[in-house]
């Protein structure tokens, strides 16, 4: 299993332990914050997401079937 979906079987793992709705509620913002720090201070650009909102959120829940389904 590769480490993304790793990351998305522990983070259901914990929500299903604990049962705090924090957990779901701050995966996307900690996402995202790792992607733009990457966007500012690894590749030197800006990320598309608020000039192509509709492209970069239809890319994440590509990316989210992606993961399960083996296709990524």
């Amino acid at each position: 299993m590769s480490a993304p979906r790793w990351g998305v079987v522990l983070l259901l793992g914990f929500f299903v332990a604990t049962g705090d709705w924090r957990l779901l509620a701050g995966a996307p913002v900690a996402g995202y914050a790792f992607a733009w720090f990457a966007h500012a201070y690894v590749e030197r650009n800006r990320p598309a997401t608020f000039a192509h909102a509709l492209g970069s959120f239809r890319g994440d829940f590509y990316m989210l079937y992606c993961w399960p389904t083996g296709l990524a």
